[in-house]
């Protein structure tokens, strides 16, 4: 059986557009099937979209103060982190980030070991604060002078 041209039309875009066909002063919308979603790579290379980050990666001076972890600096030489944060290992407590890339929407992933949870929120918590499960996401963004705002929803 052959296909029609519009159907042939619909099956060439795929799920990447809408196709709109007007014909006998009739509107019909065919619509995308498939939703799509941003996908990274997940290490700790330079090509990572989702960047690991161990305790050795942390600037943790003493056991009661915070640790810290530069965004510009602390993935890549050269290169701002990405914007998905995997949290691996033994990692616990609050992690004060700073020198975000302003107008990123930041995604932290606690894949620790630790069960305790993480809080993430930038330098001294002014703009409020994180907290990540084990296996859970949260989210920060990046404000103007690189301000991490980390409210609760």
């Amino acid at each position: 059986m052959m296909s029609s041209p519009v159907a042939e039309l619909s099956r060439r875009l795929g799920a990447f557009l809408s196709l709109i066909f007007v014909s006998c002063n009739t509107l019909i919308i065919m619509t995308p099937t498939e939703v799509i979603a941003q996908k990274y790579a997940i290490g700790d290379t330079f090509m990572s979209g989702a960047f690991n980050i161990t305790q050795s990666a942390l600037n943790c001076t003493t056991h009661s103060a915070p640790c810290q972890f530069n965004l510009r600096t602390g993935c890549f030489a050269g290169k701002l982190c990405p914007p998905v944060v995997v949290f691996e290992g033994e990692i616990s407590g609050t992690i004060e980030m700073n020198d975000c890339d302003v107008g990123v929407m930041y995604s932290f992933v606690n894949h620790g070991s630790n069960e305790l949870g993480v809080a993430v929120q930038h330098i001294g918590g002014k703009y409020g604060a994180v907290g990540v499960a084990q296996y859970g996401v949260g989210t920060c963004f990046c404000y103007t002078n690189s301000k991490l705002l980390c409210g609760q929803r």
